[in-house]
């Protein structure tokens, strides 16, 4: 994450949506929020990066 590589935040957006309908089959609701929660900050990251990346080009 240091190299400000953009594709990890997508992999982490993925890996978190993915997660949230186990979570909810185990019937933990407040870790599949939390995942759910992740998420949003993932793709929040990916479009600030993102502005980043336009900003040097």
């Amino acid at each position: 994450m240091t190299r400000k590589v953009l594709q990890n935040w997508l992999l982490w957006v993925f890996v978190d949506l993915c997660y949230i309908p186990l979570y909810i089959h185990k019937e933990l609701m407040l870790t599949a929020v939390l995942y759910f929660v992740f998420a949003i900050i993932a793709w929040n990251g990916y479009r600030d990066w993102q502005k980043t990346y336009k900003n040097f080009a």
